[in-house]
């Protein structure tokens, strides 16, 4: 936003990140598969906050995943501040190079009709 001069000012907030469990509700991400890392605000004011995931297992295929934004009020430049929740973010895994589903006949094999 901008403040009363006119200056950019970026707004304080806190990101948290959270996943669905096998009943369709959201928690916190703060089991030791989550690692999120430190918020990031580019030149252009373009706010990125990483989340690692892992290790992984084959159980982790489609674990969605979202970001909650909250926005610290600033009364002294009218900012109200706010709470911005992403889109689920859903994690696709490539199946294993030695699953069946994975494997690619040789030039010696007939496939299977």
């Amino acid at each position: 936003y901008l403040d009363s001069d006119d200056n950019k000012v970026y707004a304080a907030a806190t990101i948290a990140w959270q996943y669905e469990d096998s009943d369709s509700a959201w928690q916190a991400a703060d089991a030791d598969k989550f690692t999120p890392s430190a918020s990031m605000t580019s030149s252009v004011g373009i706010r990125t906050s990483p989340l690692k995931v892992g290790p992984l297992t084959a159980d982790d295929d489609d674990l969605k995943v979202r970001c909650v934004i909250t926005y610290t009020a600033d009364t002294a430049n009218n900012f109200n501040g706010g709470v911005v929740t992403s889109e689920a973010l859903t994690l696709k895994l490539a199946p294993s190079p030695t699953s069946p589903s994975a494997r690619i006949p040789s030039q010696t094999e007939t496939p299977s009709p």
